[in-house]
Formats: C-alpha cells, sequence, structure tokens
C-alpha cells in the first residue's frame, strides 16, 4: 500500500499541481524583467510556497462559472463523478475542481486559475510503471521530472468546454491495453497535497531553475529573453527561498527526535546553524572567514592581508564532494575556541547538520 501511495503520488504531483507552479513562476518572472528592483526587495514573492494545503469549498467564487459547469457536465457524461471544490490558501484566487472516474480509475482536475483561466489535467497510474498524464493548459517552458510523461493538448475550455471529450479519449488512447492501478476518492487531498511536495522536493534538489528554464518560460510567455543579469537575480531569489525553506524543514525534523529538553533548545536555538546542500560554499568561506578573524584589530593593509590568508586556509575544505563535508573539514582549519559543534543530523526530508556556533568574544567567560 505505502508504494501504491507513493506511485500515485508522483503522477499528482505532475497532473494536478505542476502547471500551477508553471503559471506561477512565468507571472514572477515577468514582474522581475519589468521591474529587478521590485524582485530585490522581497525574495519570498519571488518563489512559489514549497507546500501547499487544499481548504474545501461550499461555494467557490469562480470567474467562470459556466466554464466550470460545462466542463462539469462534459465530464458527467463521460462517467467522471466530482470529488469536491476546493482553493489552495497559498496560491492567492486559485481554485479547482476534483473529480475521478471509478470505472477507468482516473484523476481529474478543473482548475480556475487568475492568469490563465479554465483548464484541465487527467491522468492515471498504470500498473506497468507508466505515469500518464494528458493536460490542456499551455506550454510553461519549464523542465519536465522525468517521472511522468505528459501529453499537451491544445484545446481551450474558456471557448469549448465539451473539448474536454478530446483529454478523454486521448488518455485512454495513449493508456492502450495497460491496465490502471486503482484510486480512491477519500485520499484525494492528501494525495493532493504530498504530490504537490514531491515535485517541489524535486525542483529544490536540481537547485531551482536554470538560466534556460528563466529565458524559455520568459519566451512562452511573450517576452524578451532577460538579460544575464535578470537572469541571476531569479535565481538568487530561488536560491535564497529554497535554502531558507530545507533549513526550517531539517529544524522542524531535529526538534521531532532530538532529546533535548524544551528548555534547553530555547537557550540554544539562536545559535544553531544549519548546513545542507542547498548552501553556496562561497558564503559559508565568507562566514568562516570573519570568524577566524574575528575580534583583532589591525590596521588595512594587515587586516586585508589577514583575510586573504583566512580565505586561503578556508577554501580548500570545501573542494570536498559535499557542502556539509566541506564544513565539517572546515572546522579543522579555525581555532579551537572558533569552532561550531556538530549536535545532530537529519536525513529527511533534506539531509543537513545542526551545529553549535561559538560564542562571540564578549559572550565568552
Amino acid at each position: 500500500m505505502n508504494l501504491l501511495l507513493i506511485l500515485l503520488g508522483v503522477v499528482l504531483g505532475i497532473v494536478l499541481v505542476g502547471l500551477l507552479f508553471w503559471f506561477w513562476l512565468r507571472g514572477k518572472i515577468k514582474t522581475f524583467v519589468e521591474s529587478l528592483a521590485n524582485a530585490i526587495q522581497g525574495f519570498q514573492d519571488g518563489v512559489p510556497p514549497f507546500r501547499i494545503s487544499l481548504s474545501p469549498l461550499s461555494a467557490a467564487d469562480w470567474r467562470q462559472p459556466q466554464v466550470i459547469q460545462e466542463s462539469t457536465t462534459t465530464l458527467q457524461s463521460l462517467g467522471y463523478q466530482i470529488i469536491g471544490d476546493y482553493e489552495i490558501p497559498e496560491m492567492e484566487q486559485t481554485y479547482l475542481r476534483g473529480f475521478w472516474h471509478p470505472q477507468e480509475q482516473i484523476y481529474g482536475v478543473v482548475y480556475d486559475q487568475p492568469q490563465v483561466g479554465v483548464f484541465a489535467d487527467l491522468a492515471q497510474d498504470l500498473q506497468s510503471g507508466l505515469h500518464l498524464t494528458v493536460s490542456c493548459a499551455p506550454e510553461s517552458g519549464l523542465t519536465q521530472p522525468e517521472f511522468n510523461r505528459l501529453i499537451r493538448l491544445p484545446l481551450d475550455l474558456n471557448s469549448d468546454p465539451s473539448s474536454l471529450q478530446q483529454l478523454h479519449g486521448e488518455l485512454q488512447r495513449a493508456r492502450g491495453q495497460q491496465n490502471p492501478i486503482p484510486i480512491t476518492p477519500e485520499t484525494f487531498v492528501d494525495r493532493f497535497t504530498q504530490a504537490y511536495a514531491h515535485e517541489m522536493d524535486w525542483r529544490i534538489r536540481k537547485g531551482g531553475v536554470s538560466a534556460e528554464e528563466v529565458r524559455q518560460v520568459a519566451r512562452v510567455g511573450g517576452m524578451e529573453d532577460p538579460s544575464e543579469v535578470e537572469i541571476q537575480q531569479v535565481q538568487l531569489i530561488w536560491k535564497a527561498g529554497i535554502a531558507n525553506f530545507v533549513e526550517e524543514q531539517i529544524r522542524e525534523a531535529f526538534l521531532r527526535t532530538t532529546t533535548l529538553s524544551a528548555a534547553e533548545w530555547e537557550t540554544q536555538r539562536d545559535r544553531v546553524r544549519v548546513i545542507h546542500e542547498q548552501l553556496s560554499s562561497e558564503e559559508l568561506v565568507e562566514e568562516l572567514v570573519d570568524r577566524m578573524v574575528e575580534g583583532e584589530t589591525w590596521d588595512e593593509a594587515a587586516e586585508e592581508r589577514a583575510y586573504t590568508q583566512a580565505r586561503q586556509r578556508l577554501e580548500p575544505p570545501f573542494r570536498a564532494p559535499s557542502i556539509r563535508q566541506g564544513f565539517m573539514a572546515a572546522q579543522m582549519v579555525l581555532p579551537e575556541i572558533q569552532r561550531y559543534t556538530l549536535i545532530g543530523s537529519v536525513s529527511e526530508p533534506f539531509a543537513g547538520d545542526l551545529y553549535l556556533e561559538p560564542l562571540d568574544p564578549e559572550d565568552r567567560d
């Protein structure tokens, strides 16, 4: 059963939520290109949420209620049943209606999304291991995860909701004689949110968005190619958002397993430094350089030499295969009183180490 849930989650990660992520990013890139100053002011505004939830709606405030109703009628005529209406609180004014086909074992979702309008996805997970998705959402420009086969049809539900029949027919054709894995409506919400997390974790582990993805998203959105500076700003915003999120996840995982009491944690939490693979080795080197030369007083020339010498000593450890290994090896370069103390490690959902920062000079006995 656990394997079944994982397989279904993999499919839903692409089918039900991946496109929302693409549209979100496309809109954000347009903002960056038009005004980098605004983008720099708030890192988190440039990154879609790494986790989402679904809130049931008794009466969704659809922007195009007629299109939603006609799309629903079309799917019901094909044997689909409504699971429910939901909003995604983390994505403002994004609504969806979930469906399932009991005989065909297909999940379907009709979205009402501010930037795009109404679009739909249909998906199945097959016993052969194929993750099959058919969607009428427009092209995104983003690289797709390797764990899904996505077929796009250029349909416009906003003008012809009945064209959903083509999605259903294409899914049947692509599936052929392969048998689907059974699904139920009761686990829709959990699988939806878990699947979103699965895809976002994939994007986190690949480091956010590549330069080519930024260019492709801009082109698909009808914009000119962003400059190298603009691309770097988008990537920096992503990397900052990823680093903050991963650190938060590692801290939460540590607190679930640590033997530290609540009182002990409170006395230490402000000194805890989390080290993980989404950090920049260059920034960590500078952090440790500052530690190494802290509290010393030199003239300008001597200070510059001290910083240069510290960098020369601290850069080699970070040539290790991983950030975590580099940081640990760098501790032996630091004077003992300036070393970080390892207090724990976690492996899931992201691997990371937690250290206590050394006390500031004024706090030492």
